[in-house]
């Protein structure tokens, strides 16, 4: 039963997930593809003139990417607004429809009603998200090696430290949407559990932006989910963020649990 309302929820966001996944994977192929267009040294010398705040967003000081060339200029498309949006979009929208929508809908009590366990039903709900994310990741990473591969890039570009900052970045979605999730799993209306998932989303990357641009608020870069992940410097330098993501992993399993719980004790009478 738990597979089969999986996959009836999966089914319900096929069409919008495939034009998502094709918006990633165009945008990721497109952003090697104009790298000797701009002049290799020109983009970092651009950036490095740039208002501190394009910096702050990006997560691209001058200095690191005059160190990455062709790495740091693709690793700009993995901070990239569209790439942003689309995920963490699809995070929050099927988070706020696997609890909070059915039950607006008055679905919820048809839900229950059937042999289903209350665990199985949101885990089941729950892969729906890690999947779609997944998805969208991976189109993204396929851009990006097909961008390299046209750009004949491959001896500048590490794919292999692009497969991490893929992670980072699923694991980072994957917190935020469990989040949401939690979030979904105590409130009844779904319009208003997915404007508190986007609250929350642009809440921390403010936070973590502003803590970039201004002195005062660094202590508070931590408190934001953004903070761990910096996918220009992982593309720039090599190696595994460990810290950052044993911590977006353990705040995406505490929120997990936490819906969970939230979920099995409501009444929905």
């Amino acid at each position: 039963m738990g597979f089969l309302l999986f996959r009836k929820a999966l089914r319900g966001h096929r069409t919008a997930l495939v034009l998502g996944a094709l918006l990633l994977l165009g945008l990721q192929l497109l952003i090697p593809t104009t790298y000797e267009a701009v002049g290799e040294g020109r983009f970092e010398e651009l950036l490095d003139r740039a208002p501190r705040g394009i910096q702050a967003f990006l997560k691209a000081e001058g200095h690191l990417l005059s160190l990455s060339g062709a790495n740091g200029y693709t690793a700009v498309g993995y901070r990239h607004p569209i790439y942003l949006v689309v995920a963490l979009g699809f995070a929050v929208a099927i988070a706020a429809g696997a609890v909070a929508r059915e039950v607006e809908r008055k679905r919820i009590l048809l839900l229950m009603a059937r042999p289903v366990h209350r665990t199985t039903y949101l885990l089941s709900r729950w892969s729906e998200l890690a999947i779609a994310l997944a998805a969208l990741v991976a189109a993204a990473f396929v851009g990006t090696v097909l961008g390299v591969t046209i750009e004949g890039l491959h001896d500048s570009v590490a794919l292999s430290r692009f497969l991490v900052a893929a992670l980072n970045g699923f694991v980072l979605f994957l917190a935020v949407g469990n989040c949401a999730l939690l979030l979904s799993a105590g409130v009844s209306d779904g319009g208003r559990a997915t404007a508190l998932g986007v609250a929350l989303s642009v809440g921390m990357f403010l936070i973590d932006f502003l803590s970039e641009i201004w002195s005062p608020l660094e202590p508070l870069g931590p408190a934001s989910l953004f903070h761990y992940y910096d996918p220009v410097r992982v593309a720039a330098l090599g190696g595994v963020p460990y810290r950052d993501l044993a911590v977006l992993a353990s705040v995406a399993a505490v929120a997990l649990a936490g819906a969970l719980v939230v979920f099995q004790r409501r009444d929905f009478r």
